[in-house]
């Protein structure tokens, strides 16, 4: 053993700094690989418009919205929100409205996606200069429960601002997670990534994965529930999960989501470009359910906040007065809703944006 170790040091300065370099190549040639590789796909700006353009809502979310926002022309109207969002606003109907002024409607949704989700993208927003940020929210999306498993998008410097360091160190693998998608494209988007190249080549087309979703979400509702039905219209979830509701206690504002409904609105009042924050519309027979309750409770919470920051805020209670059959599920607007609120909302913007 010692006779190897006086070899090694025996042996002549130049073969002991090729073996540090060898080594050093060995450590540093991975990472060197995935940085070019990040930097190519990064600034490969076909593939985020091939995606942007191609890519249906409600499937590929988060890289559609990066694409969307990579390739979005500058002083865009942005439409933030999750299902209820991409259902309730008609972009023809709006840009045919503000035709005079020659906006450009578009719409960030992704599935599911409590508000602190849009406070992670608020640089990304920030950097296309909007003429005006949209964001429709759901009663549970403005909760402090239920929505740490749908954080899919994540920047550190805005979870500086959205979450307390308390909250921060009370879950560290959230964040570890969400820093390690931050840093590469393939972290965020490998399965999006193949999925789109293979759709690209002809041999996964999107209904495919369109159909799988859609077969989920209707297992997910003929699944037994775990509360009695009337139960359910007392305080089932609005954005129809299967737990018991989250609605049998007040939410606790601030938490990260209304932390993030702050965060865009101060962005918006640097820029000096509106913020419009709207309710999304409730099916009539959960009106004066604990649903209900909360939306009082969050309308509450904002008229607070808009003292500080400028909100232009469009509670349920000044939506049109839907039926059900503006309805195609128990939360998202079918034709007949969705042409009644994007009437409405013009009528109630039209001097605001």
């Amino acid at each position: 053993m010692n006779d190897r170790a006086n070899a090694a040091d025996a042996a002549p300065p130049g073969v002991r700094a090729r073996g540090w370099r060898l080594a050093a190549l060995l450590l540093l040639g991975p990472l060197l690989a995935l940085f070019v590789l990040d930097r190519g796909l990064v600034g490969w700006d076909a593939q985020w418009r091939w995606a942007a353009e191609r890519i249906p809502p409600q499937t590929l979310d988060t890289y559609r919205v990066e694409a969307i926002l990579r390739t979005i022309p500058r002083g865009s109207v942005l439409i933030l929100g999750n299902s209820t969002a991409e259902d309730a606003f008609d972009t023809d109907l709006l840009e045919e409205a503000y035709a005079h002024r020659g906006l450009h409607f578009a719409k960030l949704t992704i599935g599911g996606s409590p508000a602190v989700n849009f406070g992670m993208l608020a640089r990304a927003i920030d950097e296309v200069d909007p003429a005006a940020v949209i964001l429709m929210t759901t009663t549970s999306g403005t909760g402090d429960e239920s929505w740490k498993d749908k954080v899919v998008v994540y920047d550190v410097w805005r979870a500086m601002d959205l979450f307390t360091p308390a909250e921060i160190l009370s879950d560290l693998g959230l964040h570890a997670s969400g820093v390690i998608k931050q840093s590469h494209v393939l972290a965020r988007h490998h399965y999006a990534l193949q999925l789109t190249a293979l759709n690209a080549m002809g041999r996964y087309p999107f209904w495919r994965l369109q159909f799988r979703i859609a077969r989920a979400q209707f297992l997910r509702y003929m699944k037994p529930r775990l509360v009695p039905v009337e139960d359910q219209v007392a305080g089932g979830n609005d954005d129809g999960a299967e737990e018991p509701s989250p609605y049998a206690k007040p939410f606790v504002y601030p938490n990260p989501n209304s932390r993030a409904i702050e965060l865009l609105a101060r962005d918006a009042a640097r820029r000096g470009t509106p913020f419009i924050l709207v309710e999304s519309p409730l099916l009539p027979i959960l009106a004066g359910t604990r649903i209900a309750e909360r939306s009082v409770d969050f309308g509450t919470y904002v008229k607070e906040i808009s003292d500080v920051y400028d909100i232009d805020f469009i509670p349920r209670g000044e939506l049109p007065p839907f039926v059900r059959e503006d309805f195609k599920d128990q939360v998202h607007l079918g034709e007949s809703g969705q042409l009644k609120f994007t009437e409405r909302f013009i009528e109630l913007t039209r001097e605001r944006i």
